[in-house]
C-alpha cells in the first residue's frame, strides 16, 4: 500500500512538473471595427500542442461565434427563440448570482507605516515588470484607421503613430481619415510562457511580510479579564460583575 501511495504521489508531481516547464501558447486578438462598434477580443491559450486548448472571448465575439454555429445548423435543428422578457430575467438571474458569489476583501494599510507601503509598492513593480517580460509577444502586429472632428488632430495622432512604430519591434500602420470620425484597429499578439516563469516570482511576492499580512490579517488576541475578589471571597471582575 505504501509502495503504491509513493508511486501515486511520484507521478502526481512528475505532472505538475511537466506542467510547470512545458510552453503555452497564447494568442490575443483585439478588434474595433468603427467608432460606434463595441470593443471585440479574443484570448486563446493552448497546451500540449493544441491538445488543450482554452478561449476567452468578449460578449460580441461570443455573440458572433453563437450566430455562426447557429448559422451552421439545419433550419430544423434550431431551437425556437425565446422572448426578450424570458432572457432578460435569466441575464438578471445571472448577474444576481454573481453578486451574491463574491465575498468582502478588504485591506488595512495603516499598520504598515510608509516604509512598509513603499515596499509593497517596490515588490509590486518588480512582480509587473517579471510578468510583462514572460507573456512578451514574439510576434504582433497592429494595423488600423482613425480620424478625428478636425484634420489637424487626425495629423497630430498619425505623426505620433509614426514615431511610435519605429521604436516598436513589430510592424505598425495606422490609415488617416480627414473627412469623417473614425476608429477602426485590430491587435494581434502571439507568444508563449511557461508557468514556472510567472508560479515562482508569484509565490515569493505573496510570502514577502508585508503582502502575507494583508492578505492574512493577524486577529487581535483578547486580553484575559483581570479577577478581583472581594471581601465574600466573590471573584469578579474590573467592572465589578461576577466571573
Amino acid at each position: 500500500m505504501g509502495y503504491t501511495i509513493a508511486a501515486l504521489l511520484g507521478l502526481l508531481l512528475l505532472l505538475i512538473l511537466i506542467a510547470l516547464f512545458l510552453k503555452t501558447t497564447y494568442r490575443v486578438e483585439v478588434k474595433k471595427e468603427g467608432l460606434e462598434e463595441k470593443l471585440k477580443y479574443n484570448v486563446q491559450f493552448s497546451w500540449l500542442s493544441g491538445i488543450i486548448k482554452r478561449s476567452l472571448l468578449s460578449e460580441e465575439a461570443v455573440k458572433e461565434e453563437a450566430v455562426k454555429k447557429e448559422d451552421a445548423k439545419p433550419t430544423s435543428d434550431r431551437p425556437a427563440k425565446s422572448s426578450k422578457s424570458s432572457q432578460r430575467k435569466q441575464k438578471k438571474e445571472k448577474q444576481e448570482g454573481k453578486k451574491e458569489k463574491k465575498k468582502k476583501f478588504s485591506m488595512d494599510l495603516g499598520d504598515l507605516g510608509m516604509n512598509g507601503i513603499a515596499n509593497i509598492i517596490g515588490y509590486s513593480i518588480t512582480l509587473l515588470k517579471k510578468i510583462f517580460v514572460t507573456f512578451r509577444p514574439k510576434k504582433a502586429a497592429i494595423c488600423g484607421r482613425y480620424g478625428a472632428k478636425e484634420p489637424d488632430t487626425t495629423g497630430l495622432v498619425l505623426a505620433a503613430s509614426y514615431a511610435l512604430a519605429a521604436l516598436l519591434p513589430f510592424p505598425m500602420h495606422i490609415e488617416p481619415d480627414f473627412e469623417k470620425e473614425e476608429m477602426q484597429f485590430d491587435i494581434q499578439l502571439i507568444g508563449y510562457f511557461r508557468l514556472w516563469a510567472i508560479t515562482v516570482p508569484i509565490v515569493k511576492y505573496i510570502l514577502k511580510p508585508e503582502i502575507w499580512g494583508l492578505i492574512f490579517p493577524k486577529k487581535a488576541k483578547r486580553k484575559p479579564k483581570t479577577k478581583v475578589k472581594t471581601k465574600n471571597n466573590l471573584e469578579v471582575d474590573e467592572n465589578g460583575n461576577r466571573i
